[in-house]
């Protein structure tokens, strides 16, 4: 996609082999859920496995509104926040006390 390449099959391969819609972690991070990335449905069935999972999520989303991503925006178990160059700084605080504060009820469990 662009200028950019991407060995589809090496992607896949990966996500098969972290298993994450098997771990036994209840806390998930994604970088990210974007444009190229939901050109891969193996990718998008991962994410709606995932989402629909009752693991917490913390993912980056593109800004931009489209097929999966205004999907995932419009689920009403989804909090969005937006990154700003005002907030920025304080919105890393904000996010670790938030998941923080989730941290009894989760179980981490690093890949």
């Amino acid at each position: 996609m662009g200028r950019y390449g991407v060995d589809i099959k090496g992607s896949e391969r990966f996500l098969n082999d972290i298993a994450l819609e098997e771990s036994p972690a209840s806390l998930i991070f994604i970088d990210e859920i974007g444009k190229m990335e939901c050109q891969f449905p193996h990718y998008v069935a991962l994410l709606r496995k995932l989402l629909d999972s009752g693991k917490t999520v913390v993912a980056t989303v593109f800004s931009k509104e489209a097929g999966f991503i205004a999907e995932v925006k419009g689920r009403p178990d989804c909090e969005i926040r937006e990154v700003t160059m005002a907030n920025r700084e304080k919105l890393v605080e904000e996010l670790a006390g938030w998941i923080m504060g989730h941290a009894g009820q989760m179980k981490c469990t690093p890949l």
